[in-house]
């Protein structure tokens, strides 16, 4: 994991890295690829990058910048997405289950495609979300919206 910025790569596809932490810059059009439960982004920065079908479940991506970035097909459940800031972040066909997005601007953000069964978030930063309708009826119950 050594090396400069240019050069830093915390894991090869197929790899698994469980537990680990990455707190260093993750560099363009890396593809993780493999098992990744539990490990820690912390304060890390991700830009122009494609994450396809990984498995980051208690995962901890906290207070990181996340740009121009697309997730497919990964699992991301229980994972804390806390104080994060995302720009241009797509999540498409991700399992989303009970991930933590406290503090974090949501606008413009489409979860319609990802389950987001009991998504923790401040009921300020959904302005702007894009979810479907079955989606929108769950966390009308965040603003306490009783739905018959």
């Amino acid at each position: 994991m050594g090396g400069s910025q240019g050069e830093w790569m915390p894991f090869r596809p197929g790899s698994e890295a469980c537990g680990s932490v990455f707190c260093r810059q993750w560099p363009e059009n890396i593809v993780p690829d493999g098992e990744l439960v539990g490990a820690k982004f912390v304060d890390t920065s991700i830009y122009k990058t494609k994450v396809n079908e990984s498995n980051f479940e208690y995962s901890n991506f906290s207070n990181s910048n996340i740009k121009d970035t697309i997730f497919k097909e990964n699992n991301l459940g229980l994972t804390s997405f806390g104080e994060c800031k995302l720009k241009n972040v797509k999540f498409n066909e991700c399992e989303l289950y009970r991930t933590q997005m406290f503090r974090t601007n949501l606008k413009g953000i489409d979860f319609s495609a990802c389950n987001i069964d009991g998504i923790v978030v401040d009921k300020e930063d959904l302005k702007g979300v894009i979810v479907n309708q079955f989606q929108a009826v769950e966390l009308s119950k965040l603003l306490g919206i009783i739905v018959k």
